[in-house]
C-alpha cells in the first residue's frame, strides 16, 4: 500500500515538473544571456513610369489632290470640267491618332514635311493662307493639319476644330516640331496576387487612356497644271511625319483657347472657320467674316481696297464695336457691316485687304 502511494506521488511530481524541461539545467553560474533571431520582409510595389504610348505607322497620311473636282464624279457618270464642283481639295480618309495609356502624362511631339520626287525647280510650292493657293498658276498646296475637338478612340473622324496648322517645309523634317499634344495619364492600381505586389493598368476603369487626333485638309491650286503628277511621268508627292513622345514637364499644359482637344503648342495657324471652310473670308453681306489670329487683342482693324467697284480707294479704319467684334483668337466682321460697304456707291463690292496687328488677309464682298 505505502508502495502505490509513493508511486502515485512520485508521477505527479514529473507531471508537474515536466512543463520545465526546456528551461537550462540547474547551473551554479550567477549571470546568462541568449540572442533570438528573425526575419523581415518588405511589402512594397515598384511604382516606376511605365510607358504604353500609341503612335501612328505607315500608310496612316495618305490624302488626295483634286485639283479639277474629279472625286465627287461617281463611276459610269460624266460632266463637263465647268460643271464639277469642289475643285482644288485635299481629301484625307481616315484621321490620325496619338494614344497615351501610360501610368505619367506625356508630351507627344509632331514634325511634318511634305516629299516631292519633281527635279529641283518644278517641285510644288507650299503656302500657309488660302487666299495664296490661286494667288498665280503654281502647283501650290495649302496642306493643313486639323486637330481634332474631342478625345477619341481610333482612327475615326472626331469633330473638327478651328485650328489649321500649315505644312511649311518641303523634303526636310523642320527643327522644331509644327504641334505638340500634351495627354494626360491612365490609371493604375497595385494588384495583390497571393501576396505578390504589382502595378498595372486598371482594368475597371472604362476608356483608360488618353488620346488626340488629326486629320490633313487643305487646297491646292485648280489653276495649275498638275500633269506631271500624273499618268507616264509619275512623279509623287507624300508627306511624311515624325512623332517623338517624352515625359510631360511639370509646368506643361493645354491651350485651351484653340478648341484643339489636348493640342499643348503649335506653329502657324491658317484662317478658316470652324467647318474649315476655304470661302471663310467671302461674304455677300448676309453672313459674317470670322478671322482667327494669335497675339495681342486688336482694338481696331484696318480695311484697304484691292479692287472694287467704287472708286474710293483710300483706307478705313474701323474701331471694334458693334460691328467688329474683338474675342481672345478671333476677330468678326459682323455681315450688317459688310452689307453697308457693299451698298456704298463709293466702296462697292470686290476685294480688300484687312489688316490689324501682325495678321493680314484678303477679304472678298460679293
Amino acid at each position: 500500500m505505502k508502495v502505490k502511494k509513493l508511486f502515485a506521488a512520485l508521477t505527479a511530481a514529473a507531471m508537474v515538473v515536466s512543463p520545465m524541461t526546456a528551461l537550462a539545467a540547474p547551473s551554479s553560474v550567477s549571470s546568462g544571456d541568449s540572442t533570438a533571431t528573425g526575419s523581415g520582409t518588405v511589402d512594397y510595389v515598384d511604382t516606376s513610369p511605365i510607358y504604353e504610348v500609341t503612335l501612328p505607322t505607315s500608310n496612316i497620311l495618305n490624302f488626295e489632290i483634286d485639283p479639277q473636282g474629279l472625286i465627287g464624279l461617281e463611276s459610269g457618270e460624266s460632266s463637263t470640267l465647268d460643271e464639277l464642283e469642289n475643285k482644288g481639295a485635299i481629301v484625307s480618309s481616315a484621321g490620325v491618332i496619338v494614344k497615351n495609356e501610360s501610368s505619367v502624362p506625356v508630351e507627344v511631339s509632331v514634325k511634318l514635311h511634305v516629299t516631292d520626287t519633281s527635279a529641283s525647280g518644278s517641285k510644288v510650292t507650299l503656302v500657309d493662307e488660302y487666299n495664296k493657293v490661286e494667288a498665280d498658276t503654281n502647283t501650290n498646296i495649302l496642306l493643313l493639319a486639323v486637330p481634332g475637338a474631342a478625345k477619341v478612340s481610333g482612327n475615326d473622324a472626331a469633330a473638327d476644330s478651328r485650328v489649321g496648322i500649315s505644312v511649311k517645309d518641303l523634303d526636310n523634317a523642320p527643327s522644331s516640331a509644327n504641334f505638340t499634344f500634351l495627354l494626360d495619364k491612365a490609371v493604375y492600381k497595385v494588384v495583390n496576387t497571393g501576396g505578390v505586389y504589382t502595378y498595372e493598368k486598371a482594368a475597371d476603369v472604362s476608356n483608360n487612356y488618353d488620346a488626340a487626333s488629326f486629320k490633313l485638309d487643305g487646297a491646292v491650286n485648280s489653276k495649275a497644271d498638275w500633269k506631271a503628277y500624273t499618268g507616264s511621268s509619275n512623279e509623287e508627292i507624300g508627306l511624311q511625319a515624325v512623332f517623338t513622345y517624352t515625359a510631360a514637364r511639370s509646368d506643361a499644359a493645354v491651350d485651351t483657347s484653340k478648341g484643339a482637344y489636348g493640342l499643348e503648342s503649335c506653329t502657324t495657324i491658317a484662317v478658316q472657320d470652324n467647318a474649315g471652310s476655304r470661302d471663310v473670308l467671302t461674304s455677300d453681306g448676309t453672313t459674317d467674316i470670322v478671322i482667327y489670329y494669335t497675339g495681342t487683342m486688336p482694338t481696331s482693324i484696318t480695311l484697304t481696297p484691292l479692287s472694287i467697284t467704287g472708286t474710293n480707294m483710300a483706307f478705313v479704319n474701323k474701331a471694334v464695336g458693334p460691328d467688329v467684334i474683338a474675342e481672345s483668337d478671333h476677330v468678326i466682321l459682323k455681315g450688317s457691316w459688310i452689307a453697308s460697304l457693299k451698298g456704298n456707291v463709293t466702296r462697292g463690292m470686290g476685294t480688300y485687304e484687312i489688316s490689324f496687328g501682325t495678321t493680314s488677309k484678303i477679304i472678298t464682298i460679293n
